[in-house]
């Protein structure tokens, strides 16, 4: 999730290696679960695990 909207997993894979992106992931804060903690937090769909970006001033 960027700011409160999912992105799928190859997504945030562009944004993270792409220098032609309106996203700077530097800038934010992130938040990282594992799988069995995903699960909890977000269900079925983190079976894989979690990331959460959020810019400085979102929350």
């Amino acid at each position: 999730m960027v700011d409160g909207e999912e992105i799928t997993y190859i997504e945030f894979e562009k944004i993270k290696f792409s220098k032609n992106t309106t996203c700077d992931l530097k800038s934010k804060n992130h938040y990282s679960f594992s799988s069995k903690a995903a699960q909890i937090l977000y269900g079925e769909k983190a079976k894989y695990g979690l990331h959460l970006f959020f810019t400085h001033d979102f929350y």
